[in-house]
């Protein structure tokens, strides 16, 4: 909750974090629908995340004053920090920003569609110099003749005829059929895929984002996180696995001056 205020040895874990925050409520489509939680610890990671940062600037502060400082974080302070935009929205107009509608998004070109072989595919191409290249490319170049489309206003009154127009239009080729004629117009558009297909992406292997790791109880070549930050004069590796449980424990109690008699002794009382 943070290291001030009347909450601060209030117990927070990552849904409470989630729902306080806000964020919970712009998760979903439209405005009907239930809070909605967000998989994969976000606020978890959140606050580690600002935890690091704030860490180092302290030691930047400190090569620069010769002065160190406390540093904290928090699971909610690291939410709103990373929901930035949501929560400045919230507070300059007073008013939440909308949940994403498929039916009213700001453009037909920013949303996810469903394609012929039942995958889907999020468009990201709503700057305006990309609607007329899109419908010509996709096959549809008769909808630039009509007026209810002609432009920007005109399709924001009639955009969910558009979407629906839109809709049909993928549905007539495969996800992968959509994703070559489109990236070859320089059209952004990405596949909405499961993580686990995230596994063989080679663009974030070759960037160090994903890496292989053989680990030595597992026996076998694993796909692990890697690095979302890369250096010009430094390599970033996985060097060794996580510690299991109890591994390091008589290397620190040797070091620690604790006799292989004694450490045994502690191991048949079960104190470790």
């Amino acid at each position: 909750m943070g290291a001030k205020g009347p909450e601060t040895h209030t117990p927070l874990i990552d849904p409470g974090a989630l729902a306080r925050s806000g964020l919970m409520w712009s998760v979903g489509e439209g405005n009907g629908t239930e809070p909605l939680p967000v998989q994969g610890a976000l606020c978890d990671q959140s606050g580690a995340i600002f935890a690091a940062y704030g860490t180092l600037a302290a030691l930047l502060a400190r090569e620069k004053t010769g002065r160190g400082q406390q540093v904290t974080s928090s699971l909610l302070g690291g939410i709103i920090g990373l929901n930035w935009i949501n929560t400045s929205i919230a507070g300059w107009s007073g008013k939440d920003l909308p949940r994403c509608d498929r039916t009213h998004p700001a453009s037909p070109l920013s949303n996810q569609y469903r394609c012929k072989d039942g995958r889907w595919i999020m468009m990201g191409s709503y700057l305006e110099k990309y609607f007329e290249p899109f419908y010509r490319v996709a096959g549809h170049a008769e909808i630039l003749e009509d007026q209810r489309f002609s432009n920007p206003k005109a399709r924001e009154q009639h955009m969910e005829e558009l979407v629906t127009y839109t809709e049909q239009i993928f549905l007539e080729k495969p996800l992968a059929e959509w994703l070559e004629i489109l990236k070859q117009e320089d059209l952004i558009c990405e596949p909405v895929r499961h993580t686990s297909e995230l596994l063989t992406d080679q663009q974030a292997f070759q960037n160090g984002y994903l890496t292989h790791y053989h680990h030595p109880r597992f026996g076998q070549d694993i796909v692990e996180i890697g690095s979302p930050v890369q250096f010009s004069e430094a390599d970033v590796e996985i060097r060794r696995p996580a510690p299991l449980l109890g591994e390091h424990t008589e290397e620190i109690l040797t070091e620690l001056g604790y006799t292989k008699e004694e450490i045994a002794r502690l191991r048949a009382e079960k104190i470790v």
